[in-house]
């Protein structure tokens, strides 16, 4: 045998890469580290850059580390928050700061 595989025999213990060995590739994250390069501050940047042509898109690539996206489950949570702002919308200022006051407990 020359070390090679052979159609029809098995491989050896030893072939290919062991369990718990890292890819050799680095991510683009260890790299911008090493660098010091800082993404959500290069989108800040931009985001705050009121003349930049892609200054929206940098909002809202941003939006995604700080507003955490809705799942399924939000549905239901979402028409519970609607009905709230309707019941808000109908109380006086005293009314809503009565009803904080009384839920604020409930954390």
């Amino acid at each position: 045998m020359n070390g090679r595989f052979q159609k029809g025999q098995p491989r050896a213990p030893t072939a290919g890469r062991q369990p718990g060995v890292p890819n050799k590739k680095r991510s683009l994250e260890a790299i911008a580290e090493e660098m010091g390069f800082d993404f959500l501050h290069a989108l800040a940047t931009i985001a705050a850059d009121i003349d930049h042509p892609r200054r929206f898109d940098a909002i809202k690539e941003g939006c995604q580390y700080i507003i955490p996206k809705m799942n399924a489950n939000s549905v239901s949570l979402n028409s519970d928050l609607a009905s709230l702002a309707e019941e808000f919308a109908k109380m006086t200022t005293e009314e809503i700061e009565a009803w904080i006051k009384s839920n604020a407990s409930r954390k």
